[in-house]
């Protein structure tokens, strides 16, 4: 019998780092259960995080994100029955301890250390669904607690686009203004054009750059290999977002943070689904990090 799965990736990133620093982070989220809200009433917590090979720890961790339903317990409560409020007798006889929460979901997660990238269930074998915003949101505010922060400053968790989002970009046809929004590289980001924006960033203290390109009145702008190396780097760093016109005159606005990356894998027979994921997560960083 064949499931099937849909994996994502997010590029974690602090100032400075090395792959125990990222380690140690995660290892501290998961060992102190604390949950973060991510989305509505959904909050999240790192229930596993182990070496996929305790003998090779840096090749890679598998971890889990729990996600589940925290309710306000004071909220008024609905009467099915009688389609009214609740009353205070039949909410007495609720007695759910607070430990307790509805609404559970898994999502493997595999965590790169010497890259720092960390592929995740999008959609996990159930048919349940983490999307990478909100696993963007969940990671984050987990790894930015105060504790952690004055540990490790700032850790930036960035949404990995898919392979042609910047093709969506630069494929519009009246091109008005392109905006690259850049926070700080690590420092073993490959490509020059990478080392000299951390250089410069880290020169100014700055945690993060801007650079917006507007076309000339009557116009389409034309980017340069220099933008077009930026944008690339913006992509995996933060984002690119550009307006302009369609073959019809009408407005169009893309951004490479509507196309994140999102690859469908398969559990095969009796195949183990963490071999499977694992198998995808490294296909997945191999080529992110190749760019």
């Amino acid at each position: 019998m064949r499931s099937t799965f849909y994996a994502s990736a997010l590029n974690i990133k602090m100032h400075p780092h090395s792959p125990d620093h990222y380690i140690s982070a995660l290892k501290q989220v998961a060992k102190s259960r604390i949950a973060k809200q991510y989305y509505s009433e959904r909050h999240a917590l790192i229930g596993l995080f182990y070496p996929r090979d305790r003998d090779a720890p840096l090749e890679g961790y598998e971890g889990e994100l729990i996600s589940f339903v925290d309710i306000n317990p004071d909220d008024p409560w609905l009467n099915l029955s009688s389609g009214k409020t609740a009353g205070e007798d039949e909410l007495r006889k609720l007695k759910i301890p607070d430990h307790l929460k509805p609404g559970m979901r898994r999502f493997h997660f595999v965590f790169f250390p010497k890259t720092h990238r960390l592929v995740f269930e999008s959609k996990n074998t159930k048919g349940e669904t983490l999307g990478p915003s909100s696993a963007q949101r969940a990671f984050e505010r987990l790894l930015n607690t105060e504790d952690l922060n004055l540990l490790f400053g700032p850790i930036d968790v960035i949404v990995e686009p898919e392979k042609n989002a910047l093709d969506e970009i630069f494929k519009i046809e009246k091109l008005k203004s392109v905006t690259i929004f850049i926070t700080r590289p690590n420092g073993d980001d490959t490509g020059d054009a990478e080392r000299e924006i951390m250089r410069r960033l880290e020169k100014m203290n700055a945690q993060s750059t801007t650079e917006v390109y507007n076309a000339r009145k009557g116009e389409s702008l034309k980017l340069d290999e220099e933008a077009k190396s930026y944008a690339e780097i913006g992509s995996h760093n933060g984002y690119v977002q550009a307006r302009g016109k369609n073959s019809a005159n009408e407005p169009v606005f893309e951004s490479t943070e509507q196309y994140p990356m999102k690859e469908r894998g398969t559990v095969e027979g009796d195949q183990v689904h963490s071999e499977s994921f694992w198998d995808k997560a490294k296909e997945l960083v191999s080529h992110i990090t190749r760019r």
